[in-house]
């Protein structure tokens, strides 16, 4: 496999072998040249051969250079849970502040905009809490039961602090520790609430989102405040809400979950829609301005790091 430069685009070839091959691991092919996530599916590069397949790296920045060279084919470690599903390790966590910026536009791509199938019955709630002092960060899965909305199960897990604080790039600090407690569950969510953005974020890819690629399942941002994108204030009743948009684009909505109390700002995850995310938000909303399963990851995830 080889890279082939055309100005200063990047382009390779695969080619297919075996038409029935079921592979048993995720593949990741990245561009050799920047962090670029070229194409992520089930096929092993080791035994492509016939067809011809060709893709090219987005990025068209001077330091692309302009020789033949390899590009870089790596097996995505697939995580096993101990709820018996599989997460795709997606990428490496130890990039640079603007690869990680590269990354994020070309995983937002990927993001997938689809109705929720069916009844959700399962839902998680998802936030964290740092300990600064220490330099840990620490999370809290809580697992709910729709429509009553009682406690299934709860997962924690804490990490050492490794990226800092830094707007637009938060999912790097605190993303792995999600999956981590995750991936403790025994049981397997149909849908995740995240306290954080969605794709209401300057390269469509928060928290939320990011998330929902690794889990493969409807995820929402559920934010306290707002990052990016501009509002109307919406009626003051619970359950209204006004657009949030960036520019001309609708990015999420700004969501009032409780009368006379400020609200919320929800935005789409991964493989949901903004009507779902609202949806499922006001479902899970009892009296309190936050949605239970965020509600109770908050207070969970609060006494873990105190203890």
């Amino acid at each position: 496999m080889n890279t082939r430069i055309m100005g200063t685009n990047h382009v390779f070839a695969l080619r297919q072998n075996k038409p029935n091959y079921k592979p048993t691991a995720a593949y990741s092919t990245y561009c050799a040249f920047c962090p670029n996530l070229l194409s992520f599916n089930n096929q092993d590069p080791a035994i492509l051969r016939n067809t011809r397949y060709v893709q090219q790296c987005s990025n068209t920045y001077s330091g692309h250079r302009e020789n033949s060279l390899s590009i870089k084919t790596e097996p995505v470690n697939i995580l096993n849970t101990d709820n018996g599903s599989q997460m795709p390790k997606l990428h490496n966590w130890n990039l640079s502040y603007s690869a990680a910026a590269e990354l994020q536009k070309n995983l937002a791509g990927k993001l997938e905009s689809t109705p929720v199938r069916g009844t959700p019955k399962l839902v998680a709630g998802l936030d964290c809490a740092i300990d600064r002092a220490n330099e840990r960060i620490f999370a809290a899965a809580v697992v709910l039961r729709l429509p009553n909305l009682e406690i299934v199960e709860t997962a924690t897990t804490s990490k050492k602090l490794t990226f800092p604080y830094i707007p637009g790039l938060l999912s790097f600090r605190e993303a792995p520790v999600c999956i981590a407690a995750v991936e403790k569950l025994k049981t397997n969510p149909d849908v995740f609430l995240i306290d954080g953005q969605g794709i209401a974020h300057p390269r469509r890819l928060g928290l939320a989102a990011h998330l929902g690629l690794f889990f493969n399942k409807p995820t929402i941002g559920c934010a306290k405040s707002r990052l990016i994108g501009t509002f109307d204030e919406p009626p003051l009743e619970k359950g209204s809400c006004t657009p949030l948009k960036d520019k001309e684009q609708i990015i999420g909505a700004v969501l009032r979950t409780r009368t006379n109390v400020k609200p919320l700002f929800i935005s789409v995850g991964n493989k949901c829609t903004l009507d779902d995310a609202i949806a499922i938000t006001l479902t899970c909303t009892t009296k309190y301005r936050l949605p239970e399963p965020t509600r109770m990851a908050h207070q969970l995830v609060g006494k873990v790091k105190s203890s």
